[in-house]
């Protein structure tokens, strides 16, 4: 059953969350809704709202994306705003803005994508990529584990970047050579180099040809120029689309898919869209999400 967002007549961009979503609209503000600890919302309440509310001071959106529990929006000015839950202190105490915060130092910014819980990357005018938030498995790309919640970090060895998709762990990167490169968590082999070790620093992942891609919470996915998709990392239910439940640390061909021009990859599923509009999901079903 599809029910339309109350209110949201003129959405630019959406954003899907743990359990809130966001938009922005034509007007360049920013509406979320949907489930409240933590400030998800960006209202100036830990109120949740089953319809959407204002995001407070944000005029002049491009885009948003968000995690499991934040979000954040790029400005026309190529700044970045973030709210809700944005990582740790070194002394653990959580970092919550209940209002969108300006990130320092970010004012290039081009692309953002917000990993599952408290850390965001964008890439820059110059192609390269700066991360920040949580950083539990290395996925801020900085040869580290320390959290850098609101002060962004280069990823390190990224250059000729034109895309980046954060998961739960791990960061992948598409290259200018159509090449991917992923860092963080990788014992599913999410970072698809062949291996299920994880990485501080950016690995290769082994394919090529490559026009977009998307993280899952551990799995990753890539459009190629032929219309094809390739899955890589955990498929134990079955997101990889593959026909198995077996895991993979290398690339995985999603069968009698035609045609493909965009996809998108969930917490355990994955969804393709046709270039005549249709849809195809796989993975797990439990709350439906298949369609």
């Amino acid at each position: 059953i599809l029910i339309t967002a109350p209110r949201i007549s003129s959405a630019a961009t959406i954003a899907v969350g743990g359990g809130h979503n966001c938009v922005t609209l034509l007007d360049k503000t920013a509406r979320c809704w949907g489930e409240y600890a933590g400030g998800f919302l960006g209202d100036g309440t830990d109120k949740g709202s089953a319809t959407p509310v204002q995001v407070v001071g944000i005029t002049d959106a491009l885009t948003i994306t968000s995690g499991t529990s934040h979000s954040c929006v790029l400005l026309a000015n190529h700044t970045v705003q973030c709210w809700g839950f944005l990582g740790r202190e070194e002394n653990g105490d959580a970092i919550i803005r209940l209002t969108p915060v300006m990130i320092q130092t970010i004012n290039t910014a081009t692309l953002i994508s917000a990993g599952s819980d408290g850390y965001t990357c964008a890439v820059l005018t110059d192609k390269s990529i700066q991360c920040w938030g949580r950083n539990n498995a290395g996925e801020l790309g900085n040869r580290t584990w320390v959290n850098s919640p609101l002060n962004p970090v280069p990823v390190l060895g990224i250059s000729g970047a034109i895309a980046v998709a954060g998961g739960s762990d791990h960061t992948c990167a598409l290259l200018e050579d159509r090449t991917v490169r992923c860092w963080g968590a990788n014992t599913y082999g999410q970072l698809g180099d062949g291996s299920k070790i994880d990485s501080l620093s950016p690995v290769a992942a082994d394919i090529d040809d490559v026009i977009t891609i998307t993280a899952g919470a551990l799995h990753t996915c890539a459009l190629k120029a032929d219309k094809s998709v390739y899955c890589w990392g955990d498929n134990s239910s079955g997101q990889l689309g593959n026909g198995t439940q077996q895991n993979s640390s290398v690339p995985v061909l999603v069968p009698e898919l035609v045609d493909i021009v965009e996809v998108r990859a969930g917490v355990q599923h994955t969804c393709a869209r046709y270039g005549d509009g249709h849809l195809s999901c796989w993975g797990g079903n439990s709350n439906g999400e298949l369609g």
